[in-house]
């Protein structure tokens, strides 16, 4: 255990949890960025960092082996097959020995500058810091777009809201990961699990770089692992998505009486013909497919319950270099 030698204290241990599929073109470069980080920090705190391998099949196994025999601070979890980065990020937070855990990407978009800013709050006493992005013009007009939507929406409609453009680059101290490691179920979306453990107590401005992966033109995230990832948001968002929707069909069902009664009333009180077919058929067919839409969300919703009542573990794992 390191020592702070004007205190003579102990140092707390900060320990960075990176998830990693099929990352060996990355991993050398991350690492090499976390050693020179960990020299020039080191009389701030001691770092650990704990790597979980969500199902690699290319050279990641062997690079982690690597670096695990040469450094006494790495530590490796193995997942048995992809589970996908929210169970790898669970499983790192609530495995974690750290007194603290910041979680990170291994391409290098979340800078190591910021964690400084994160342990200085946190030394002043903040159990949840997190790194929130002030600059995304370097991502696509739709990309922007749908991230406000998505924050504005769930933010709308979810019983705990989450900051916006703040993503997992974050630290939390202890006595949050204790209470995240209470939260069993299966189905998980970490911003929204992070929000429910504790309040945010202080943000750090930082813009994201593009990353290793990025500059090679290949996409950190597909559209489809984004579009589950919303889908696991809105369906965990609680029970205030329920009331909103149903005071969302109270307002649509309004609407279409009143036209309706507005069609009878032009022909009983002054003749007007019935006209409009088009009109008619446009009203019926939105109604329609907003009911379709809504049922196509209960089922969504039936088959989260299903997942969570089979009480399946998130992950199961292939070996483990730390105590279970």
């Amino acid at each position: 255990m390191k020592y702070n030698l004007d205190m003579e204290v102990p140092m707390k241990v900060v320990e960075l949890v990176v998830p990693v599929h099929n990352e060996a073109s990355s991993l050398e470069v991350f690492f090499k960025a976390f050693l020179n980080f960990m020299d020039q920090n080191s009389s701030q705190s001691s770092f650990k960092i704990l790597f979980i391998d969500d199902g690699s099949t290319d050279e990641t196994p062997i690079i982690l082996e690597n670096f695990m025999t040469k450094h006494t601070f790495v530590k490796v979890l193995t997942f048995a097959r992809n589970y996908g980065k929210e169970a790898a990020l669970f499983a790192g937070i609530t495995k974690s020995t750290g007194d603290a855990v910041i979680p990170m990407d291994v391409d290098l978009q979340d800078p190591f500058e910021v964690i400084p800013k994160f342990i200085e709050h946190w030394n002043s006493g903040s159990k949840m810091v997190v790194g929130k992005r002030v600059d995304r013009s370097d991502e696509s007009i739709l990309k922007r777009w749908t991230a406000q939507i998505f924050y504005s929406s769930y933010n709308k409609f979810a019983d705990v809201s989450i900051p916006a453009n703040v993503g997992d680059f974050r630290l939390l101290d202890k006595e949050i990961i204790e209470r995240v490691s209470k939260i069993n179920e299966h189905n998980k979306f970490m911003k929204g699990i992070y929000a429910y453990a504790g309040k945010v107590d202080a943000e750090i401005p930082y813009i994201r770089s593009k990353g290793i992966r990025t500059q090679d033109n290949k996409p950190t995230q597909t559209f489809n692992k984004l579009l589950k990832l919303a889908e696991e948001a809105f369906s965990g968002a609680g029970t205030r998505f329920f009331r909103n929707v149903f005071y969302i069909t109270l307002i649509l069902d309004l609407f279409l009486l009143l036209y309706t009664a507005f069609i009878f009333y032009q022909k009983i009180k002054n003749d007007v013909p019935f006209q409009g077919f088009a009109s008619i058929t446009m009203l019926i067919a939105l109604a329609s497919s907003i009911q379709i839409t809504l049922i196509s969300f209960i089922g969504i919703i039936a088959s989260k319950i299903l997942s969570e009542a089979k009480q399946r573990p998130s992950y199961f794992l292939k070996n483990t270099t730390i105590p279970e």
